[in-house]
């Protein structure tokens, strides 16, 4: 008999408690509201305060009549939905700038536009490095190209013969074209200056034009001497075209 009163008295109690869970459901669709007593998260569905619960393990809910509010952290990516819960965030952390949903997108728009707007400048001012840059480049290597020319120029007028100035012209293609394809290799880079002189014809414009590819007279002037480090692919080919449009006038 005790057995199944206890049994009655409990199936009461179950159910009591489930109208009782029913009814705060009730309450929570017409008015009132369920607000964390945690953080102060105000929630106006069951499911919302039980996914609260879930996530942040709050479990100390209370009916509220507390209203909704719309404020974001400035100092930290807290969303504060009511006026509880924005002064226990203020209590916890001391944070005094907060700001609405609205304001906060503005600002990322505006902070984003920045960036870009600073990316795009630098990267302008990239640009223009590199073409003030390619400009230089561009006018110092036609510079020596018409330097190379008068020499070449100044070259064939001091040779009588034209065999003498062909073979000047040719001595030039070799040292030239050796560097070119062995920009490594110390013998070419290294050229005893009596060793070419008088295919030169001894005149000092073709030395003046090596000058111009960067040799240097080392040793008392004994040697023409081509750093590896200044060798430099562009030039070469600039003086091969100068020597070879020299060497095509001749032929015609």
């Amino acid at each position: 008999m005790d057995y199944l009163l206890k049994g009655i008295y409990k199936k009461e109690v179950m159910y009591r408690e489930r109208c009782a869970r029913e009814e705060r459901k009730r309450q929570v669709m017409e008015n009132d509201k369920l607000q964390c007593g945690e953080c102060g998260f105000l929630s106006n569905t069951v499911g919302k305060a039980e996914e609260h619960a879930k996530d942040y393990c709050h479990t100390n809910f209370i009916l509220s009549d507390d209203f909704f509010i719309d404020q974001h952290c400035c100092s930290c990516p807290t969303h504060c939905n009511s006026p509880m819960a924005l002064e226990l965030h203020k209590k916890k952390t001391g944070h005094t700038e907060y700001e609405d949903t609205e304001a906060k997108r503005d600002r990322l728009v505006q902070e984003y536009l920045a960036k870009i707007e600073a990316a795009m400048k630098q990267r302008d001012e990239q640009l223009r490095i590199a073409l003030e840059k390619e400009v230089r480049s561009q006018t110092r290597l036609l510079n020596k190209k018409l330097n190379m020319r008068s020499c070449l120029d100044s070259i064939k007028q001091s040779l009588k013969f034209d065999e003498q100035q062909q073979r000047a012209l040719k001595t030039l293609v070799t040292i030239v074209k050796n560097v070119a394809e062995h920009p490594a290799e110390e013998k070419f880079l290294k050229i005893r200056i009596s060793t070419i002189e008088k295919r030169l014809g001894y005149v000092q414009d073709g030395f003046k034009f090596l000058e111009l590819c960067k040799f240097e007279k080392v040793e008392g002037g004994m040697f023409l001497v081509l750093p590896s480090y200044e060798v430099e692919e562009e030039l070469l080919k600039a003086a091969n075209d100068e020597l070879n449009r020299a060497l095509s006038v001749m032929e015609e």
